[in-house]
């Protein structure tokens, strides 16, 4: 497995910071910055540069007014390209999980029993996000068969502020209800 790495943050990332990606030995690969849509809502726009090409990746969370709070869509761009996940409905309701389609590729992001978010391409483990792994870093486990050029690679860097998003919203309602 291939590591990388950013500094776990506080989430109101401004639209003026960067948080760099770091590989295992320290080098910085990407950035992953605030960015505006105006299909997308507001605050959970977010974009990942990559250091050596300057492609950008950008991923957010469509606006769908009341019916968001029952399934989230998220939109992920892409040079001319968009590429689209939902939640899961039912699952999402206990954790985090997303699906989607991609160039006939089937992308699941979901919460394991130890609160990581595996990613899986047509049921093959490809990658871990691991929130927080106690060193105020989250650590981010690629397989090796996934390339850094990859819109696969860089849409797991920016589902990790997707789950912060989720995380929050899910407090937020587990305080309004119990």
């Amino acid at each position: 497995m291939n590591k990388y790495y950013i500094n776990d943050v506080p989430f109101s990332l401004s639209n003026k910071k960067a948080i760099s990606v770091m590989d295992e030995h320290g080098v910085e690969k990407g950035y992953i910055t605030k960015s505006k849509l105006s299909n997308l809502e507001k605050g959970s726009v977010f974009s990942y540069t990559c250091t050596e090409n300057q492609q950008s990746f950008i991923l957010g969370i469509k606006k769908n007014g009341l019916k968001r709070f029952v399934l989230a869509e998220y939109e992920l761009l892409f040079e001319q390209d968009s590429y689209y996940l939902s939640d899961n409905i039912g699952k999402n309701l206990l954790y985090f999980s997303v699906d989607g389609k991609w160039n006939d590729q089937d992308i699941l992001f979901e919460e394991n029993w130890s609160g990581d978010i595996e990613l899986k391409v047509n049921k093959v483990h490809m990658a871990t996000i691991k929130i927080n792994d106690g060193i105020f870093k989250t650590v981010f486990e690629f397989s090796e068969s996934l390339e850094e050029s990859n819109i696969i690679f860089a849409a797991t860097f920016l589902m990790y502020f997707m789950v912060k998003i989720y995380n929050e919203e899910t407090a937020i309602i587990e305080e309004l209800f119990f």
